[in-house]
């Protein structure tokens, strides 16, 4: 608020403040006087703290007893209550009566003052506005743009992946969770990691001879990844990599892995003999990549494509 809405609300506001002045008492006062000069000496009296009732210009018994006490907290005497010259001597030299001019209250009918208040009502009203108004035409403080921190990019991967079939050629003398090839991850420099190997079964079983299919970490035998049968003749496991399992639940380099499968009893003598032989035909068939971050791709330019898997022959 500045000085001018000040200086516009301050005149209505004096006339809602009480002025409080001593005047210099004139005349003597006792029980049944009446006039400003009373209002004075009841004013006196309160703050002598002789005096607790109201200021009503009219001198009464409370007036007298206040003056009463007042004559014998400062041992004038007679104390009997009466407001004469010795008391009026003592109270303007006690007042200093004689520097303070009378400052008589306004005397302001009940309309009058709801006048006053209803205009400093609308006073305040203008000023809340015109401070809401700036606040919404204020143009918004401009934020410094935020600096996104930009993750460096990863270093190119070196290593380069092998995947060596070493499982034999055999015939079977069972046909429930057998071993129908093996492979040994190798890697030229930092760990690699296969997320994806695909095989094409290029033997004479059919897939519906298949009951289940699983790729098995050959170091402790636990299960990575597992299938109910091929899908005209290929199989294909992704692998979901967890932290909480060994390598991450991955194919890893310097890991043995096999494929195991359950197959279905050959019924009739013209299904017997028949094989299984699952080859890598491709680069495409294998996703191969850092161990880390496991999003660099590794190198398996070095494998000779197709990498062919054993004669598993039924008995």
């Amino acid at each position: 608020m500045n000085k001018n809405h000040l200086t516009r609300i301050i005149p209505y506001s004096l006339f809602l403040i009480p002025i409080l002045a001593f005047a210099s008492f004139d005349r003597d006062l006792t029980v049944g006087s009446r006039g400003m000069d009373v209002e004075s000496l009841q004013s006196f009296l309160m703050a002598q703290g002789v005096y607790s009732g109201p200021v009503t210009g009219y001198f009464g018994n409370l007036t007298r007893e206040g003056v009463r006490k007042f004559q014998e907290k400062n041992s004038i005497s007679p104390s009997a209550g009466y407001f004469g010259p010795k008391t009026r001597a003592f109270a303007n030299k006690n007042t200093d009566a004689s520097s303070v001019e009378s400052a008589p209250s306004p005397v302001l009918s009940v309309a009058d003052l709801q006048k006053q208040i209803e205009a400093l009502t609308a006073e305040l009203q203008k000023l809340q506005s015109s401070s809401a108004t700036a606040s919404s035409t204020a143009e918004p403080a401009v934020q410094p743009p935020v600096a996104v921190p930009v993750a460096p990019a990863p270093s190119a991967f070196t290593g380069s992946a092998r995947i060596l079939s070493i499982y034999p050629n055999i015939t079977l003398s069972s046909y429930i969770d057998i071993p129908l090839n093996e492979y040994q991850i190798s890697a030229s420099a930092e760990k690699v990691a296969v997320k994806k190997i695909r095989l094409t079964n290029s033997g004479t079983l059919t897939d519906v001879h298949f009951n289940e299919i699983n790729l098995v970490d050959s170091s402790n035998n636990q299960v990575l990844a597992s299938l109910n049968a091929p899908v005209e003749k290929v199989i294909e496991f992704t692998l979901i990599p967890d932290p909480a399992k060994k390598n991450k639940g991955l194919m890893v380099s310097g890991g043995v892995y096999a494929i195991k499968a359950t197959l279905k009893t050959p019924s009739s003598g013209s299904e017997r003999k028949l094989n299984v032989k699952l080859d890598i035909l491709s680069a495409s068939d294998v996703t191969a990549v850092d161990f880390e971050t496991l999003s660099r791709p590794a190198d398996i330019s070095g494998n000779v494509f197709p990498i062919e898997g054993p004669y598993i022959t039924t008995f």
